[in-house]
């Protein structure tokens, strides 16, 4: 009984290693960040994904579309992948959101220069909301 309990804690230590997709990580936006995005120059590109937690789609955005393309540029310096947790959200969060126009969750918007040049819209999860979002950000390479 031993050696099983053993080896599900080795196997489980494996699975958790951080896996390529996340060496660039999407970050949960701070509060004390939300202005600087609108301040931010020109050629900084956020890509800003408003979810909750018990959102299904939302995860499988999150697994399907967003950490491959964290993965894919990772070694942009220049753009930045932020979520906005709106699980439980406080005025600041309801106040961005308002700001962008935020009404279902996953919403996607990409913010270059402070200037709002993507939206997904009211699409929700939809792969072609992750071919858009590519053919956003290869303008920014």
């Amino acid at each position: 009984m031993r050696k099983w309990y053993l080896w599900v804690v080795v196997l489980w230590g494996l699975l958790s290693v951080p896996c390529q997709a996340e060496q660039k990580e999407i970050r949960v936006l701070p509060k004390e960040e939300y202005q600087k995005i609108f301040q931010s120059k020109d050629g900084d590109v956020y890509v800003l994904t408003f979810t909750a937690q018990w959102c299904a789609p939302c995860k499988k955005f999150k697994k399907e579309i967003l950490l491959p393309l964290v993965a894919q540029y990772a070694a942009q310096e220049k753009i930045y992948f932020y979520l906005v947790d709106m699980t439980h959200p406080q005025e600041e969060d309801l106040q961005l959101a308002n700001q962008l126009d935020v009404t279902l969750y996953p919403k996607t918007i990409i913010l270059n220069g402070g200037v709002q040049v993507y939206s997904s819209g009211q699409k929700g999860y939809n792969k072609e909301v992750g071919d858009e979002i590519k053919e956003t950000l290869a303008r920014y390479k």
